[in-house]
């Protein structure tokens, strides 16, 4: 395992993304630095620096050739060779919004105002477009293959449990009219994720993970834990990562069996409370960031 202080300890790690090869790593903080890191070697390089007090930045995908960030209301993208300069991109079909992107493609999902399109940075065209007449509140997820879409829907107005949500709903992108409720939690919800064969999808509530089959809609495990804090989940290849993300120092990080929810081994990163994962395209190596600002790399199969 590679422990390596990615941000400085005051700032922690928001985001990690893989470059699609597997080699690099990169790394977002709070104050907006994002730093490259080389997994083979640990070695960090502060790629894009903070500016001014307080500027966030967050990684939203990772081509060959390109790094989006959303900040600012805006998609930048920055080329990885050449003279390295920013500048924004889809200005045609972004508004205010969130984003996701694919691990296994270089496709995005972005929410405007407009709704929510699936977008190809290589042509930096649109795919195709989901509009909708209530406000999305959370961030679409696109798939590991970029083939499939999941949102949660509802109102912007909250009562004492939070946000009044319908969800998640799933849409194949190819035919993004035709779409499937599942049953499950509305409020609470965090860390929506498909597995990379597009069979299962699973998301987060207060101490509770939820696993279906898309094929019939059916639940097809939960598991339970403390009700307090949240989880982060996250599939690979025939398995799912979870970690604990709260305000405790738990650096735990838990792989289950993707089909039979069933732990397969528990590892302590030692990086303090756990905030962000990622699974590397090639589904060998993941990764971790921390509030402490570190980010661990790992072999999934250590």
């Amino acid at each position: 395992m590679l422990k390596i202080q990615a941000v400085p300890a005051g700032q922690g790690v928001t985001h990690v993304r893989f470059s699609p090869c597997g080699t690099l790593l990169f790394a977002s903080g709070m104050r907006g630095d994002i730093v490259r890191v080389g997994v083979a070697d640990g070695n960090v390089e502060v790629y894009i620096p903070a500016e001014g007090v307080w500027f966030s930045r967050a990684i939203v995908q990772v081509t060959p050739s390109s790094l989006y960030i959303y900040a600012a209301d805006s998609i930048w993208c920055r080329d990885l060779v050449g003279d390295a300069q920013e500048r924004p991109a889809f200005p045609r079909w972004l508004s205010r919004g969130s984003w996701s992107g694919s691990t296994g493609t270089s496709f995005m999902a972005l929410r405007t105002s407009h709704g929510i399109y699936v977008l190809d940075p290589n042509t930096e065209s649109s795919l195709a477009r989901l509009r909708y007449e209530r406000p999305i509140l959370m961030v679409p997820f696109l798939s590991h293959s970029g083939r499939m879409l999941a949102t949660y829907r509802g109102e912007l107005a909250s009562g004492p449990a939070g946000p009044r949500t319908r969800g998640p709903f799933i849409q194949a992108v190819e035919d993004i009219s035709r779409e499937k409720l599942l049953p499950g939690p509305t409020q609470g919800i965090r860390s929506p994720t498909f597995s990379w064969d597009d069979q299962l999808f699973a998301a987060t509530e207060f101490g509770r993970l939820h696993v279906w089959n898309l094929a019939d809609g059916q639940v097809r495990f939960t598991r339970d834990r403390d009700p307090g804090p949240r989880w982060l989940a996250l599939f690979g290849p025939g398995r799912m990562l979870l970690a604990t993300f709260d305000r405790s120092s738990s650096s735990l990080v838990e792989t289950i069996d993707a089909e039979s929810g069933q732990t397969l081994k528990t590892m302590d990163l030692g990086i303090g409370a756990i905030s962000t994962l990622a699974i590397a395209p090639n589904g060998l190596t993941a990764a971790a960031g921390s509030r402490t600002g570190q980010v661990a790399v790992w072999d999934l199969d250590q």
